[in-house]
């Protein structure tokens, strides 16, 4: 069985901060609490955001300032109220949505 969704994309980094912890892990958690579809999150390895500031892992690299992708399902009525909240606790960054179809293998 097939269901429509939509991925949402929010870019952050792993320096940034809400309500002292990890913008990161406060957005995994709030999916997990608003019980959407799933939730995961991608530690870029080059890129730059809209500032057209280089970011870039290496393997000597001791910073905190990654970009990270969190990628996260569900519907779409169940993302706007997600984002709707994320603003009100102050969560600030680049976000993408694209449809998507949802299915399993096997």
């Amino acid at each position: 069985m097939e269901l429509d969704y939509e991925i949402l994309v929010i870019f952050v980094n792993e320096s940034d901060r809400i309500h002292h912890h990890s913008a990161v892990d406060y957005i995994i958690r709030q999916a997990l609490t608003a019980e959407l579809a799933g939730a995961s999150a991608f530690r870029a390895i080059d890129g730059f955001g809209i500032h057209h500031r280089m970011h870039r892992q290496t393997l000597l690299s001791m910073t905190d300032d990654e970009g990270v992708a969190v990628v996260i399902c569900d519907t779409t009525e169940k993302l706007d109220r997600f984002l709707a909240s994320l603003a009100d606790a102050g969560v600030t960054g680049a976000t993408l949505r694209l449809p998507a179809t949802a299915g399993h293998l096997g």
